[in-house]
């Protein structure tokens, strides 16, 4: 029998509304690339499935809320002590993947810096500016922008504007 190719990456994270890839602007090895800690590093902090909220901040858990909404189930991760033991937020258990779980102020650059911040921590980033002015338009530079720097370092990546809207992108 013939090697099978490997599939495509699954996208984790749900959107509405989707955001093309840009062009890559980083060179290879220009910077320090992120590892954020696998599923198996943090898999003995995941929240019981009869807790699952257990370590999740009051934003945090809106978020994981609405991605429990979209069909994702999340458990909160509790956090790493130590000098540089980044921690993801999340974790999706059924796919054995993290999920890093941002929120900013609705600006373009505040969403380029969640995400930029949040691939040291997962692969998976969602942005929450929902309660911002923050439009869909902003959302969407906001990936933009950070894609033409950051897109080696993610799957996939999600900012949620409101309850109903979310744009989003994925490697896959």
């Amino acid at each position: 029998m013939a090697n099978q190719p490997d599939a495509a990456p699954l996208r984790l994270l749900p959107y509405d509304v989707a955001v093309a890839t840009p062009w890559a602007l980083e060179a290879p090895g220009a910077t320090k690339r992120p590892t954020p800690p696998s599923y198996e590093e943090v898999a003995d902090r995941i929240a019981p499935s009869t807790d699952p909220d257990k370590w999740f901040s009051p934003i945090e858990l809106r978020t994981a809320n609405w991605l429990r909404s979209r069909g994702l189930d999340v458990r909160s991760i509790e956090r790493r002590e130590g000098h540089l033991q980044r921690t993801p937020d999340a974790a999706a258990a059924i796919h054995r993947a993290t999920v890093e779980l941002k929120s900013a102020s609705g600006s373009v650059n505040s969403i380029v810096q969640r995400i930029r911040d949040g691939r040291w921590q997962s692969h998976h980033v969602v942005v929450d500016i929902r309660g911002t002015d923050a439009t869909l338009t902003t959302a969407e530079a906001g990936i933009h922008h950070a894609l033409i720097r950051y897109q080696g370092d993610l799957e996939d990546l999600v900012v949620l504007v409101t309850d109903d809207l979310s744009v989003g992108w994925s490697h896959g």
